[in-house]
This record gives structure tokens, sequence and C-alpha cells, in this order.
């Protein structure tokens, strides 16, 4: 019981430090912005959206990935869990 404690507390606290990082990132590329440093990829909307789009495909994709693995591999649920929710928070970000 101890030691499932332990792990989900690890897997948390992991979890926390990649969003941290994610955020971190995300606050570089806004001070870019405000230091007008931020060079725009494109300005088509139409590119934006399909760039985006497949981003969300490539994420659902490895999302699909660590579903399998998890099912081939129960003994390692906690460190695909962890995938899986570093994935997810991916996403919502």
């Amino acid at each position: 019981m101890k030691l499932t404690h332990n792990l989900k507390e690890k897997n948390q606290k992991d979890i926390n430090l990649q969003e941290l990082v994610i955020k971190q990132n995300q606050a570089k590329e806004y001070q870019k912005l405000c230091d007008k440093k931020y060079k725009q990829v494109s300005r088509d909307p139409d590119h934006l959206a399909g760039e985006l789009e497949k981003v969300s495909e490539k994420l659902n994709s490895l999302n699909s990935v660590v579903d399998s693995l998890r099912d081939q591999f129960p003994n390692e649920t906690v460190e695909l869990q962890k995938a899986n929710d570093i994935l997810t928070m991916q996403h919502r970000i």
C-alpha cells in the first residue's frame, strides 16, 4: 500500500515537473514575442490550422501507441500512465 502511494506521489511530481517545463518554454516564446524577436512561421490561418491538426494527429497517434503498450505490458502501467498523462497535458496546452 505504501509503495503504491509512493509511486503515485513520484508520478505526480514527474507530471508536475513536465508541466512546469512546458509552461517555461511557452513563457520563453511569449518573451520573444514581447521583445519582437518572435518569427511567425506562417501568416496564413489555413496553414496554421493545418499544422495544428497535424500536431493533434501525432499526439493522438502517440496516445494510441501508449494504450496498446499498456495492453501488452500490464506490469508497466505506472510508467505508461505517466507517458499518457504527459501526452494528455501536451494536448491540453
